[in-house]
């Protein structure tokens, strides 16, 4: 592992010790039970990087922004649960589980697959098909 990515990962957990992340996991799954709602709703900024995609091409490029960005959210305290963006593009997942990707004019989305909690547990495996977004 390089240095610098040790470094940021070191950083990345000192800022969210185990509470802080449950604290903003909690407020996060309260969103699916209005009725149980906490006092405080989840707060996340977003994007701390402001222009975020101009000059990052490389994959160590894309991996330092991301970092950045989980540290930048550690220092201002939201609700932001630390992640890596894979870079794909907005359909991919979603199309990974059937969904068709729809492409218009230089968007790219899909129809929703989920619209209530339970639906998450009738999705089907995911799949990385030959004709599949995630393949391209």
């Amino acid at each position: 592992m390089q240095q610098w990515v040790k470094e940021a990962l070191d950083q990345i957990d000192e800022l969210y010790p185990p509470e802080r992340l449950q604290k903003s996991i909690t407020r996060y799954e309260a969103l699916w039970n209005p009725d149980d709602y906490p006092a405080e709703y989840p707060l996340q900024l977003s994007a701390c990087t402001v222009d975020y995609y101009n000059g990052v091409h490389t994959p160590e490029q894309r991996l330092r922004k991301c970092m950045d960005e989980c540290i930048l959210h550690g220092m201002i305290g939201d609700d932001f649960l630390p992640s890596l963006f894979p870079g794909c593009r907005q359909s991919t997942i979603p199309n990974m589980f059937g969904a068709p990707e729809i492409i218009a004019g230089e968007d790219t989305t899909c129809n929703p697959l989920v619209f209530q909690p339970e639906d998450v547990f009738r999705l089907p495996e995911p799949c990385i098909a030959s004709d599949s977004v995630a393949q391209q």
